[in-house]
């Protein structure tokens, strides 16, 4: 089995001794309360401080492989450039299969007229905005529901299908009505790389 950190995984080896039956404790993934995991116990031998598991247990003694473990996560953000209009565009290619988790944005400075966001997955060889939309609402950029300068999440689409995203699909800012005005905007992402299968 290799390695889990060739994955990227967050593995926290407990202040016990190294080696069979230590503790370490995961990073949670799609549908894993984070602050409910149970503790997991490795199985097999150490090398050079290093542990190389063969199997992991859970604290009920069922075995659970590597490719259930969740990986970290992926951060993007958006800065607005100053005195510059945005304009619908792809701000993100996923370099591979994750889920998107949250999206949350501010702005420092009003937009004009039904100035709105929102968000959409592109697959490649789709113009920017044209896939499947990412939420159920878009962000009022008027000031109308959205106080300038105060974090603001959008409401994720309920259909999980929507939010995952293949290899080489776009992650699209889209905006709608008059932008003048607009300045400040920070639009920060982030995705869960999707579990895999076991190795």
């Amino acid at each position: 089995m290799r390695n889990p950190y060739e994955r990227g995984l967050l593995l926290m080896p407990s202040l016990g001794s190294e080696g069979q039956g230590a503790s370490i404790v995961l990073a949670g993934g799609p549908g894993t309360n984070l602050g409910r995991l149970p503790i997991y116990t490795l199985v097999g031998p150490t090398s050079g401080g290093v542990y190389t598991p063969q199997e992991i247990v859970d604290t009920n003694g069922n075995l659970i492989s590597l490719g259930q473990l969740v990986p970290v996560y992926i951060d993007k953000d958006f800065i607005q450039a100053d005195a510059t209009i945005p304009a619908t565009q792809t701000v993100m290619i996923a370099p591979e299969p994750l889920q998107l988790v949250s999206i949350n944005c501010r702005f420092s400075h009003v937009g004009g007229s039904s100035a709105a966001l929102s968000f959409a997955k592109d697959p490649t060889g789709t113009a920017p905005g044209g896939g499947t939309g990412l939420v159920t609402a878009t962000i009022d950029l008027t000031g109308g529901t959205v106080a300038v300068n105060t974090n603001y999440p959008a409401s994720l689409s309920g259909t999980v299908a929507n939010l995952q995203f293949a290899a080489g699909d776009g992650f699209s800012l889209v905006f709608s009505g008059t932008l003048t005005g607009l300045t400040g905007l920070v639009v920060s992402a982030r995705f869960e790389r999707i579990r895999q299968t076991a190795y």
